[in-house]
């Protein structure tokens, strides 16, 4: 199903190097459905070969690619959270530069993204009206529950929920009961779930919702936080589509800790 519509891809990378290659085609592949597309890589911190991949992609492929290394952040930013918000906030910057594009695709370029995505359940977030975000689904087992938050899916941030247990909880128990138990699986079959925050490794946004959005990190307290609940505390009509499948395969994490 082709759009009238111009899409930016962007992605935040860090040791990627072995997913690129099948990553890519998958975009290559939704770009196909777009009558413009440029795709954004904003790189730091990889010790593989991750910069020679996409530099290899870029000379290789039609469509325009922007490569930003931002180099080593680690020392300025030694939590992994606030690097990827870091990362992410720099193409939302260049992408409020930008003018005539309608979406925005993130999409993480590891292994979650890295199966051959069925375009048609990709495209089909297009058939509805009045969303500003259409998040991806794993209908073996949905793994993204630290971004996820929903008053009966996920109601709370869950690692933090884990880290603040009560003194008489182990650390074991804590996570069985405030994130293993929260693992689920969502049929290809149901309807869109609208939800305050999630994301699943792939996200459509349309681009005039996202000004002033950005990713934080850490909570104001500044423990650590999951950078993407942040962005979307300040977008509407956030939905899980559950047609839009970016993998099939459990993942190994999902399925040594989901309760099925």
């Amino acid at each position: 199903m082709s759009v009238p519509y111009s899409l930016v891809v962007a992605s935040a990378v860090r040791d990627c190097a072995s997913y690129l290659p099948d990553v890519f085609k998958n975009i290559e592949r939704i770009s196909k459905e777009f009558d413009d597309v440029k795709v954004i890589f904003v790189e730091s911190d990889s010790s593989d070969d991750t910069l020679p991949v996409l530099n290899s992609i870029k000379k290789s492929t039609e469509l325009p690619v922007e490569i930003v290394s931002l180099g080593k952040l680690q020392n300025e930013y030694p939590r992994r959270t606030d690097r990827i918000a870091f990362a992410r906030n720099v193409y939302l910057d260049i992408v409020e530069r930008m003018v005539g594009y309608d979406y925005l695709l993130v999409i993480d370029a590891d292994d979650i993204s890295a199966e051959r995505m069925n375009i048609e359940g990709v495209m089909s977030c297009f058939d509805y009206e009045d969303w500003d975000m259409m998040t991806a689904n794993q209908p073996q087992g949905y793994y993204d529950l630290w971004a996820l938050r929903h008053k009966e899916l996920m109601p709370y941030d869950c690692w933090k929920k884990v880290m603040n247990r009560p003194s008489d909880m182990t650390y074991q128990e804590a996570v069985n009961n405030y994130v293993n138990k929260w693992f689920i699986k969502i049929d290809e079959d149901q309807p869109l779930i609208k939800v305050d925050s999630s994301f699943g490794g792939s996200a459509f946004i349309r681009i005039d919702s996202i000004r002033g959005c950005r990713h934080m990190g850490h909570n104001e307290d500044g423990t650590i936080a999951c950078e993407w609940p942040s962005f979307c505390s300040n977008l509407d009509n956030i939905f899980i589509n559950p047609k839009f499948v970016n993998s099939t395969i459990l993942s190994e994490h999902v399925k040594a800790n989901m309760m099925i």
